[in-house]
């Protein structure tokens, strides 16, 4: 039993990579300060994956963790059910506190590799792309990021090579706590 959900598990994934190319030629912002980076970031856009719950104001929170690694919320809210899903992780550094590349121990293998490959400079508005060019999420921390500066986000995720037509826009009006915490769930 346990082999055939082994083998169901690696055809879907080959199925949802076939034909995707990797991120390797994008390399991670370098001069990455932890201490500015941590705390909330808000997810703009990104290109949803199969199998993934379209969820609203979905966010991640970064704090300091144990020894040298980050601690990870994320966070989304399913209108459909009216309930939030929580995902709490620990994130260690690919290439050391410097450089913007977080390893995450999820559960998704898609969501592990975050690599921030292009960071403002106020470290306010990101572009961050997992290991395929299948991956990829604009994030912000400000909750009122303009038209404006989502479209230039867009049109630089776009120059890069990636297919922005297939990018989810994230209502983020629900805020984390407005709602009954009795609809918290695990994702």
């Amino acid at each position: 039993m346990f082999q055939q959900i082994l083998a169901m598990l690696a055809a879907q994934l080959i199925i949802m990579f076939r034909g995707s190319k990797p991120t390797t030629r994008f390399k991670p912002v370098a001069g990455f300060e932890i201490d500015r980076f941590l705390g909330t970031w808000y997810v703009a856009a990104y290109v949803p994956q199969p199998f993934e719950k379209k969820l609203s104001s979905t966010s991640s929170e970064y704090s300091r963790g144990e020894g040298s690694k980050v601690s990870v919320a994320d966070r989304g809210y399913d209108r459909k059910k009216g309930q939030w899903h929580c995902e709490d992780t620990v994130a260690s550094f690919k290439e050391g506190e410097n450089v913007g590349w977080l390893v995450v121990d999820a559960l998704n293998p898609l969501k592990k590799h975050r690599k921030f490959i292009h960071l403002n400079e106020d470290q306010t508005q990101a572009i961050v792309v997992g290991l395929t060019m299948r991956t990829v999420w604009i994030v912000y921390r400000d909750r009122n990021l303009t038209k404006a500066d989502l479209d230039a986000l867009i049109n630089r995720a776009d120059e890069l090579g990636f297919k922005t037509s297939k990018l989810v826009r994230v209502d983020q009006s629900e805020s984390f706590g407005s709602n009954s915490q009795a609809g918290l769930k695990a994702a």
